[in-house]
């Protein structure tokens, strides 16, 4: 029950942050980049840092139904030490893509402008999974490097 509580959090998760990932390439506008299918783009490439146990399992599941959205999974020890590893990865502009936080170390995650608000990129898709994965842990990171890591993978 939990691996499937965890396994939907981390789809919201993924659906969220691709609803919000925009492309560009340098030889064409930013409209033309993105009117063109993900496929025509290659996969998109996530980082997921997580300390859950079988993380990878489910991811393994995922990325074999969603060959144009590929994850990889950081195993993180948790705790003090993943905040403070991923606030260093976020002020240095390359923080994982998706991350498993402590509801604890979200209010220093949001000082440290290292993540957003989910709602408006989630609000088609929120009736689809209980209302307890809407509670605080919604948010990802928005800083400016992510698009750019995103483009410069593929």
């Amino acid at each position: 029950m939990r691996a499937n509580r965890l396994g939907a959090f981390l789809a919201v998760a993924l659906t969220a942050t691709l609803a919000s990932c925009g492309s560009s390439e340098p030889t064409e506008s930013p409209e033309a980049a993105q009117s063109r299918p993900a496929s025509a783009q290659g996969p998109v490439k996530l980082t997921y840092w997580t300390w859950a146990p079988n993380m990878d399992k489910i991811v393994e599941v995922w990325n074999k139904a969603h060959p144009d959205i590929q994850v990889t999974v950081s195993k993180q020890a948790g705790g003090d030490d993943a905040a403070a590893k991923y606030l260093t990865a976020a002020k240095a502009g390359n923080p994982p893509d998706v991350v498993q936080a402590e509801y604890q170390h979200l209010p220093s995650f949001i000082a440290a402008d290292a993540v957003a608000d989910l709602k408006a990129e989630t609000a088609s898709i929120k009736g689809e999974f209980s209302e307890g994965l809407w509670g605080p842990g919604h948010a990802r990171h928005r800083g400016p490097s992510t698009a750019s890591r995103r483009t410069a993978a593929r």
